[in-house]
């Protein structure tokens, strides 16, 4: 289990965190919704989106800041730019791909080639894989998954379609008969997208390259994605119309992650038994699906993509992945090992499953689990509640950082920028723009959430037995998917209905009242209204762990505090593409009940 801390925060410099009635600058001079305000002086930094400039770029040359962060870009010009942003793809179908990613909710539409060759700390990050966790970085969506799924690839309603997402695959495919090699225009497999949608989304991809681009195809990968009103109009573009069983004729087998595993094979025929799935399973989709739960490897029916979310996963978790299109293959296989503990291997000519046993594949999991290195969490000992200038004020830069133990990374990283040797008040790149570049707000420590969990007994028992359960104590073992969903809602409704303990709940009152006047005083004209109230953890950042896009984040009315004692309700809202139950606080103490929860 994360141990989580706070931070209460006005603005941010990323788009993942904040969205307020108050808006302040970031380094790139704008705010989540893309108003400002007022400024202390003219910037000299033109409006740039809600990603941060690299402080670099903005100490040496404030006004030619850049166009675009590292991690996308607007248009391709030529192959090689392609390539420079193209991940590949280790298949028996060698080629290169890149993400696109269309914000339909502007006027014109936006679209973004996502560099998935961009690193950060020697790692690419999820948001230069993923298009979810791209639209979080860049464009700042705070939409769950589910419902961001159903905005981008469940309808084809133009009108209803906020996000599309794809792929442009480098085609170099050989078989016997003929050598074929393009640039495709591919959707997911189950995106509805269809007939004017999907001319809509060819036009942009198509305008945003270059006329050297001259073998560029449509590739159907789901059969609901027809062109038959749009033919000409797709044709007139110098795009050709493909489908995927067109483009993989005569290839039946696909090795896209190789390696060995052992499990329990299991066909998926319904969404009833992907839902069941635990880790010791290898399940065979007839469908690509939208989530990947752990599972010890990946069989599917229908192609992959290099890009594909499944592909990608097998990768991240060196789990063995292949395509098999072969019935006559499926057919012995379903005869001979469905639902029976087998071992398989994925290899560059074949595949190979045999028989194996429960106990044999227990002992390999076992091993396996017990192989993985460890990582011990170090909770820090700090229990004050402090502004973020009060902190940059009070520590040095890397005692700020050596404070994401206590306070976690974003809640000692914040106060770290507003630090006068970084980008505080007072720092060389403060002074040259003449504003404020970082975010006011407050941090609270993990020990508060400790307290807030020992001052609950049922709250406390609960997250024990789940812990338990997933570590395989006392006897327990991990819960499955379906299981563990339910497990964590039923926590997660004792959360919302627990008690504040009173040395936490006194403190918050005064911690607001004191960031309203730090805002007031900063901007005169724009009293504080909101805070928007955003986990941070230490163990978020630890090696091979990335805790991007795991928790929730609230907003909540500055002057309301709450009650310590208040249950906070869940809420049935309407969001334009589907309903959905959630928790929607009015107060602070709600919200902070919302991000522990």
């Amino acid at each position: 289990m994360k141990n989580t801390t706070i931070s209460l925060i006005q603005f941010t410099m990323s788009a993942l965190i904040i969205s307020l009635s108050i808006k302040a600058f970031a380094i790139s001079n704008t705010a989540f919704s893309g108003e400002s305000l007022p400024r202390v002086k003219k910037p000299v930094v033109e409006n740039q989106g809600p990603e941060m400039t690299p402080i670099n770029a903005i100490v040496s040359a404030p006004q030619a800041a850049m166009k675009q962060a590292p991690y996308f870009a607007e248009k391709i010009l030529n192959a090689d730019q392609f390539d420079s942003l193209a991940s590949f793809s280790q298949g028996l179908v060698k080629g290169s791909a890149v993400k696109f990613f269309i914000d339909n909710r502007t006027k014109p539409a936006k679209l973004f080639f996502i560099n998935g060759n961009f690193t950060e700390n020697g790692a690419t990050p999820d948001y230069a894989k993923y298009h979810y966790y791209f639209a979080q970085k860049h464009l700042g969506i705070t939409l769950d998954a589910e419902t961001f799924n159903n905005a981008t690839y469940f309808t084809n309603d133009l009108k209803k379609k906020k996000f599309i997402a794809g792929t442009l695959q480098h085609y170099e495919i050989s078989t016997q008969s003929e050598k074929k090699e393009f640039y495709g225009i591919q959707f997911y497999p189950q995106d509805q997208i269809a007939e004017g949608t999907l001319l809509f989304a060819l036009g942009l991809v198509r305008k945003a390259l270059d006329n050297s681009f001259n073998n560029v195809a449509f590739v159907s990968y789901g059969t609901q994605q027809t062109v038959s009103t749009i033919t000409k109009q797709v044709e007139s573009l110098k795009i050709k119309i493909l489908t995927v069983e067109q483009v993989y004729a005569g290839i039946s087998y696909i090795p896209m992650n190789l390696g060995t595993t052992k499990g329990k094979l299991k066909f998926i025929d319904d969404k009833d038994s992907m839902d069941d799935l635990s880790p010791q399973d290898i399940p065979i989709f007839k469908e690509l699906p939208l989530d990947l739960s752990v599972v010890a490897g990946v069989i599917t029916t229908v192609v992959q993509d290099a890009g594909a979310h499944v592909n990608l996963k097998s990768k991240e978790r060196n789990t063995p992945n292949m395509v098999m299109k072969d019935a006559a293959q499926l057919k012995e296989w379903r005869e001979l090992y469905n639902n029976q503990y087998v071992k398989m291997s994925v290899e560059n000519e074949r595949p190979v499953i045999t028989l194996s046993s429960q106990e044999e594949v227990e002992k390999y999991h076992a091993d396996k689990a017990a192989a993985k290195p460890k990582s011990k969490i170090e909770n820090g000992s700090a229990t004050e509640i402090t502004l973020f200038d009060s902190m940059a004020a009070k520590y040095t830069p890397l005692q700020l950082i050596e404070s994401s133990s206590s306070y976690g990374g974003k809640a000692s990283k914040l106060p770290l920028l507003a630090h006068k040797d970084i980008a505080g008040l007072g720092s060389i790149i403060q002074k040259s723009l003449g504003y404020r570049l970082t975010p006011m707000g407050f941090s609270i420590p993990i020990s508060y959430y400790f307290d807030f969990v020992k001052a609950n007994p049922e709250l406390d028992n609960a997250l024990k037995k789940l812990t338990d359960s997933e570590m395989s104590l006392n006897g327990q073992k991990p819960p499955s998917p379906k299981e563990r969903a339910k497990v964590v809602k039923d926590i997660q409704e004792i959360f919302y209905a627990a008690k504040i303990p009173d040395h936490l709940f006194s403190q918050l009152a005064p911690m607001a009242e004191a960031l309203k006047k730090q805002v007031l005083a900063t901007y005169p004209k724009s009293p504080l209204k909101k805070v928007k109230v955003r986990s941070s953890s230490n163990a978020e950042d630890i090696p091979n762990f990335d805790g991007a896009g795991l928790h929730s984040s609230y907003s909540a009315k500055i002057d309301k505090v709450g009650d310590a004692n208040e249950p906070c309700k869940i809420k049935i809202s309407q969001d334009g593409v589907g309903t959905k139950e959630e928790m929607k606080p009015e107060t602070i103490a709600c919200a902070i009940k919302g991000v522990y929860a």
